[in-house]
């Protein structure tokens, strides 16, 4: 028997993001821009992000992504853990009795949204006036006759209305295909897929090493351990990226020093200092990264002359 090591997504938080093999178009944007978990036309280009906020949702399969000072790369919080999925239906077909239920095909109708035509939309029949809309006990909307209806018996219609579809996760959910999956042992490695999943089938108890790669990408973390795998693993994601050297503003107010970077997830950022360039000394601070902007801050003494080094360690 074997088991298999799963990952649900090659997923990325922020910064780079690319397929390397690929060149696609390239997409700056420089104004406040919002992609929809639904909107699928930037998927397959290559995004650049300067001085706006781009609002990701959902999953997306960017060619690259690459985050430039003054970008913010976020997305939609929701309390729920999920962003509220609507729906468009449009031309669902049924045929209108006077006896008998019209059930529509979806469940969380908003009713406010139906609209009914005939056949060939010349004519759109009023609600309370042409039939009745209700809800079943099971969440499906009903159609129903009334007395004095347009409609004929026996007519074929045409419905329109919005649903509320199962919610979209929140979270930045991009992914990264292409990229080689190596587990130790001597066992056979694969490529992720285009949505960024891959799957390893190991021998029952394996214990090992599986490393990403992908030319002029770095890992985060580099590699993943698994001890005595008995059963399917899941979360076994990675985050990629070109580089992990911050770009580093310098701000003195005062005696005080500050040094801003955007940081990447999972990286360790440590602060040295030199008056010589050859004799580093730790300044005893250190952090480890996360999504977003980071801040160091030293007081300035009365050196001649000072150096500053920003250590990042995957």
């Amino acid at each position: 028997m074997k088991n298999i090591l799963r990952s649900g997504s090659f997923a990325l938080l922020c910064l780079a993001l690319s397929a390397a093999t690929l060149r696609s178009q390239t997409v700056t944007f420089t104004n406040n821009t919002a992609i929809s978990f639904n909107d699928t036309n930037y998927d397959g280009l290559e995004i650049v992000v300067t001085n706006c906020t781009l609002t990701v949702d959902g999953a997306h399969a960017f060619a690259g992504l690459r985050v430039q000072p003054g970008g913010v790369l976020t997305h939609i919080y929701a309390a729920t853990g999920g962003l509220p999925n609507r729906q468009h239906i449009i031309g669902e077909a049924h045929t209108f009795t006077d006896t008998n239920l019209a059930v529509l095909a979806q469940t969380g109708v908003d009713l406010a949204t139906v609209a009914v035509w005939d056949e060939v939309r010349t004519l759109l029949y009023l609600s309370g006036t042409d039939y009745l809309l209700s809800m079943n006990n099971y969440g499906f909307a009903l159609l129903r006759s009334v007395a004095g209806s347009t409609i004929p018996d026996g007519a074929a219609v045409l419905v329109d209305y919005d649903y509320l579809a199962t919610p979209v996760l929140t979270g930045l959910r991009l992914t990264v295909a292409g990229v080689t999956i190596q587990p130790d042992g001597g066992l056979p490695g694969v490529v992720t897929s285009a949505d960024g999943a891959y799957a390893l089938a190991v021998l029952p108890s394996w214990a090992g090493t599986v490393t990403p790669s992908l030319t002029g990408f770095l890992f985060i973390p580099s590699a993943r351990n698994f001890d005595t795998v008995t059963a399917p693993q899941t979360g076994a994601d990675f985050l990629v990226v070109d580089s992990i050297t911050p770009t580093v503003a310098l701000h003195r107010q005062g005696t005080i020093l500050f040094f801003t970077w955007t940081a990447v997830p999972g990286v360790t950022y440590s602060l040295y200092s030199s008056t010589n360039l050859v004799d580093w000394l730790d300044s005893g601070r250190t952090v480890l990264g996360t999504n977003g902007p980071m801040r160091f801050a030293t007081l300035m003494e009365a050196e001649p002359q000072k150096f500053f080094r920003l250590q990042a360690t995957p």
